[in-house]
């Protein structure tokens, strides 16, 4: 091999070496976003879970029937 071959492997390696440092940064930062993502669903399904059991109780509040004999 002579000095060309190597300076160009080494140029190649280094390539590689920067390659594999962005795969593995994007991949944290792919992990970072899910992990977000997970926890804003959690989020969102008590709330709405919240919002579904005051609806529940307002619908069977609104349709339970009322006394409407006077009291004697």
């Amino acid at each position: 091999m002579d000095i060309v071959e190597g300076s160009i492997a080494a140029v190649a390696a280094a390539f590689s070496g920067w390659a594999a440092w962005s795969a593995m940064k994007a991949a944290k930062s792919s992990d970072r976003n899910s992990q977000t993502a997970n926890r804003t669903a959690e989020l969102a399904y008590q709330t709405a879970e919240s919002v579904a059991q005051i609806e529940r109780n307002r619908w069977h509040q609104d349709l339970t029937p009322q006394n409407l004999l006077p009291d004697r």
